[in-house]
């Protein structure tokens, strides 16, 4: 059984568990991919998808919580800062300041969401474009 976006939110809040682990495998490996990119094993990895999992499967019960940005991004977003966390924790490889400020979770979704934006729009404005042009850019 596969989900769509909206279907699988609406699973997960059913507490499907097909839904909760078609959510896990579909966006595993790119957190694998985050925390061994940056200093870090597979068991972190794994322990941060899963506290990540966790935040996130909190979030969707409560009613008032809207996702605006894909599962996806939302979870990268979340990972991204709890692992930026751990490693400032362990001083290995990123040093927040006294005083400097991580990131939180949904600040960084609205970044990813508007990188997002962004591009569709670029990609939006190339489909637009005629011969020679599009071919010049493309190559």
């Amino acid at each position: 059984m596969h989900f769509l976006e909206e279907a699988l939110i609406s699973e997960l809040r059913k507490k499907n568990e097909a839904a909760l682990k078609q959510l896990y495998r579909e966006n595993y490996v790119m957190i694998l991919k985050l925390v061994v990119n940056n200093s870090g094993t597979e068991e972190e990895a794994k322990d941060v998808y899963q506290e990540a999992i966790i935040h996130f499967y909190e979030r969707l019960s409560q009613a008032e919580f809207e996702l605006t940005c894909k599962i996806k991004t939302y979870l990268y977003a979340v990972c991204r800062k709890l692992w930026l966390q751990r490693l400032a924790e362990r001083n290995r490889f990123v040093r927040i300041e006294e005083g400097e400020r991580v990131p939180d979770a949904e600040q960084a979704v609205n970044e990813m969401e508007s990188k997002e934006k962004d591009f569709s729009a670029m990609g939006r404005s190339l489909d637009r474009l005629g011969e020679p042009c599009r071919s010049i850019w493309i190559h």
